[in-house]
């Protein structure tokens, strides 16, 4: 009888012990860490583009962009009196002197071209705030 329970009870243990190592569906609690997560948005609503133009000589200087069809605004610091186009799908929208200083909000888009010329030299900074429609 007692050869019978010892039996029974060695055959529980390998049968848990089997369960317990060789099933798929046993996980042991191990520590689980969290990755970061990643958004990504398409819902862009303006875009800026910064840069700058250093030209020690009478320069003639073309920046083409590609914008957005919508409110666009220029901004430009110089240091000396230049002369500013900007161009709008081949129609010049705005040509002057600009005197250190030129902020401007237009309602264009397409190909557009800023043309910067100086007799002196040129030296700006440029920033545009494209806002997107």
């Amino acid at each position: 009888m007692i050869g019978k329970v010892i039996v029974v009870l060695a055959i529980i243990l390998v049968g848990v012990f089997l369960l317990t190592h060789t099933n798929l569906f046993y996980h042991p609690q191990t520590p689980v860490s969290k990755g970061q997560e990643y958004y990504t948005t398409t819902n862009v609503q303006n875009i800026t583009y910064q840069f700058g133009i250093i030209s020690n000589v009478s320069t003639n200087y073309t920046v083409p962009l590609k914008l957005s069809y919508g409110n666009v605004t220029i901004k430009v610091m110089g240091h000396n009196a230049f002369n500013l186009t900007v161009v709008n799908n081949s129609t010049v929208i705005y040509s002057g002197i600009v005197d250190r200083y030129f902020s401007k909000t237009f309602i264009i888009g397409g190909d557009v071209k800023l043309v910067f010329s100086s007799r002196q030299g040129l030296e700006v900074n440029v920033t545009i705030f494209d806002v997107l429609s």
